[in-house]
């Protein structure tokens, strides 16, 4: 038994452990050098403080390109805007709870469903009227489908498993005190993008790690209360933040 280096890869999260791992013998073969990323479940990973290209740019690519076919198809609008949320924004946005997508691919796929939708010949459009009015905005548009399954997929975490929401609440108490973040550019991880998320609909998550603080509303509970009303909230606050930015 050889270890195989196109299949076996080491890691690690610092510059010493990276260097301890330079040339390290397994099972018979030797890994010449730790990978700084890599497709786990299919999700992409990074193991370093760069961001690194990987198998969700070429995801977000392949979704643009299938996105630009759909355009062509002789149905309906909302027939149209049905297979743009089954088929193209799923398959952009896998795995996006692991790591930070690339903001201009991201734009670019959100153009590109929202011609999907719209259609070839009708220029004059805005794209947060045409994702609040015509659309399902937290299926077919992309940039708010990607908000939606973030927090959904996190509040599933808590609520289906109690050893993970510990680990969610230690990850959040060391993001609060600024300890995970030491260089600018660094990936973040899913308790991250939370709290990039929540901070772009206007949320407060810096009181508790249970609850998102709403001003003039009241708290929307993480885990806690009924599901149908955390949903319909926050698609409410993605409607809310679409329209403003349109505003």
């Amino acid at each position: 038994l050889e270890a195989a280096p196109a299949k076996c890869w080491t890691f690690g999260v610092g510059g010493k452990t990276r260097k301890l791992l330079r040339r390290f013998a397994f099972a018979g073969g030797t890994l010449l050098k730790p990978a700084e990323s890599a497709r786990v479940l299919g999700a992409h990973l990074s193991f370093t403080k760069r961001q690194t290209k990987g198998t969700h740019w070429e995801r977000l690519e392949a979704a643009v390109a299938r996105a630009r076919r759909v355009k062509w198809l002789p149905l309906h609008f909302h027939e149209r805007a049905e297979i743009v949320a089954a088929a193209v924004v799923s398959k952009g946005l896998y795995g996006a709870m692991s790591h930070p997508l690339p903001a201009r691919k991201l734009a670019g796929l959100r153009a590109a469903c929202t011609a999907a939708t719209w259609g070839g010949g009708r220029r004059s459009r805005c794209q947060e009227l045409h994702s609040c009015l015509l659309v399902k905005a937290h299926r077919a548009d992309p940039k708010m489908a990607l908000t939606y399954q973030r927090l959904t997929q996190l509040r599933r975490w808590c609520q289906e498993d109690p050893q993970l929401a510990q680990v969610v609440e230690a990850v959040w108490r060391l993001e609060q005190r600024g300890e995970l973040r030491q260089h600018k550019t660094a990936p973040r991880g899913p308790v991250g993008l939370i709290a990039l998320e929540a901070q772009a609909l206007g949320w407060d998550w810096s009181v508790s790690p249970w609850e998102f603080r709403r001003p003039g509303l009241g708290p929307v509970p993480l885990c806690g209360g009924p599901n149908g009303y955390f949903l319909h909230e926050v698609r409410d606050a993605l409607r809310s933040s679409a329209l403003r930015t349109a505003a």
